[in-house]
């Protein structure tokens, strides 16, 4: 007699009576795609909690304090189960999990990423980012003030066309970023991500995985396995975090990551790591794990 893996929303054959009616060896088959899908798998949590479209954030996150984090191999399950259950899960009209691929630009002397490296403040991010599932792009410009705040700037751009910067999208970014600049394409970055609204919609919180970082110089690539990075980004002025408090204990805080120094510094040996030389052993490590 097997048991029900009892997984919300689980479609296993215990799970929908099935398990008397299959022989047993299409029932063995089936459980190894199944039911041990099911009983790790986060996503049918997920599927259980209530959902907000992404288009009802508008634009009320661009300006805020972005704090990152990292959950271990193994232990995203563990985050999911400890969701509070007023948090809502965000919606792109396709999916819970949204696809994105970033390409991001720097100078051909990498001014970007080495004051990334140096903890130079402010920096920069020039990125383009599409949305796969919708099939929207925005061009856009992230500062990082010397007060520690996070401040976007983005427009709408071509989902064609994320290797280049046309003449009014140069000037554009010269009027938030370092102006006068020959940017080219440098790394280009894929990840699925999760995202969360908090009560009174006060904070967000992503979660990025399966993410694979692609040098563009020279095609290779880095991966980070099953390690998901979590990022926490509240309004101005506002303090206090139900979800922090719940997943505390399964969050490894990693001050100053981001996906492109990160992801340059493991896809170009060539560069200076600087600071991030320590972070990215680490990282490493838990990637191993």
């Amino acid at each position: 007699m097997h048991n029900r893996c009892l997984a919300i929303g689980c479609f296993c054959p215990h799970c929908i009576g099935l398990s008397e009616l299959l022989p047993d060896q299409a029932l063995g088959q089936y459980i190894t795609f199944a039911c041990s899908f099911a009983m790790a798998n986060w996503q049918h949590i997920i599927n259980g909690l209530p959902t907000r479209h992404l288009a009802e954030m508008g634009e009320s996150f661009l300006h805020r304090y972005d704090r990152k984090f990292l959950v271990r191999p193994g232990n995203f399950d563990l985050v999911v189960q400890a969701i509070p259950i007023d948090y809502q899960v965000m919606h792109n009209g396709v999916s819970h999990i949204s696809q994105y691929v970033t390409q991001y630009f720097d100078t051909p002397d990498y001014k970007l990423y080495h004051a990334l490296h140096r903890g130079k403040l402010p920096r920069y991010k020039v990125r383009k980012r599409l949305y796969r599932d919708t099939l929207t792009a925005f061009l856009e410009v992230k500062v990082k003030s010397t007060k520690g705040d996070t401040q976007k700037h983005r427009m709408k751009t071509a989902a064609y066309d994320l290797d280049l910067l046309s003449g009014d999208e140069l000037r554009w970014v010269g009027t938030y970023a370092l102006d006068k600049q020959n940017y080219v394409p440098t790394l280009r970055t894929e990840f699925s991500r999760l995202a969360l609204c908090g009560p009174l919609m006060s904070e967000r919180w992503t979660f990025d995985m399966d993410m694979v970082s692609t040098q563009l110089s020279t095609g290779q690539r880095a991966g980070y396995g099953d390690l998901v990075i979590a990022e926490q980004k509240t309004l101005l002025g506002q303090n206090g975090s139900p979800l922090k408090a719940a997943i505390g204990p399964f969050l490894i805080p990693i001050k100053g990551f981001g996906k492109y120094g990160t992801g340059m510094a493991r896809t170009f040996p060539g560069l200076k790591s600087g600071l991030i030389a320590d972070r990215l052993r680490y990282i490493d490590k838990l990637i191993v794990q």
